[in-house]
């Protein structure tokens, strides 16, 4: 196997998680500030009219950004095939590997349980 293949898909793995990443950080971002917009107007005493439409628009960016990491895990699982096209089956990148869909928690265990 050429190394410039294997090189090449090492950085594709490398960008392709770094990616996922920022995705899932720009969603709990844009997540955390709109749980606080409610609060916010609370603290400040004003009525629930104020910072609807803001609310509205934030959660519309929510929707955006959760579309997009449906994308990039879709272009992961895409990546996955690709990668299995090349013959690269048996090299481990670190990032196409099997990832386990459910971790186990301990904490939600007591959840599952009640």
């Amino acid at each position: 196997m050429p190394k410039t293949r294997i090189e090449a898909t090492q950085s594709v793995i490398e960008l392709l998680n770094a990616a996922e990443t920022r995705v899932d950080d720009a969603f709990s971002s844009v997540a955390s500030f709109n749980a606080f917009l409610p609060s916010a107007r609370q603290q400040a005493h004003v009525a629930a009219e104020v910072g609807q439409e803001a609310l509205e628009h934030a959660a519309e960016a929510m929707q955006h950004l959760l579309r997009a990491r449906a994308a990039m895990v879709a272009s992961h699982k895409a990546l996955a095939v690709v990668k299995s096209d090349l013959g690269l089956d048996t090299v481990n990148f670190g990032g196409l590997g099997g990832k386990p869909k459910t971790a186990h928690v301990p904490a939600l265990q007591a959840v599952r349980a009640a």
